[in-house]
């Protein structure tokens, strides 16, 4: 399983993460979709601050996988882990997860 990248630095920490695009979303990706845990309430375990939405849900969910040309990953706020995989497979039609 991948770590997050660390994102915190001294003069504070970055609002959400980016999302990285896969070459091509439409083909048939396998990736892994992690809940991420909260640190102090609001921040993941790299430093991202996330805040809480109680109107979307109060979980994380980052999918992460690679191509043959880089590592993509996908963060989206979900309920549920059924949510989570219906949010992604918007991006990404064709998405087989592990587990």
């Amino acid at each position: 399983m991948r770590k997050l990248i660390d994102v915190s630095s001294r003069y504070g920490a970055p609002m959400g993460r980016w999302n990285i695009l896969a070459t091509d979303p439409m083909l048939a990706h396998k990736m892994h979709l992690v809940r991420l845990r909260w640190v102090d309430g609001d921040y993941d375990a790299g430093g991202a601050y996330w805040g809480r939405s109680s109107l979307s849900g109060d979980n994380i969910y980052w999918a992460y996988g690679e191509d043959e040309e880089i590592q993509f990953e996908h963060f989206v706020r979900a309920r549920s882990r059924d949510e989570a995989k219906a949010q992604i497979r918007q991006v990404y039609p064709s998405a087989k997860f592990y587990r």
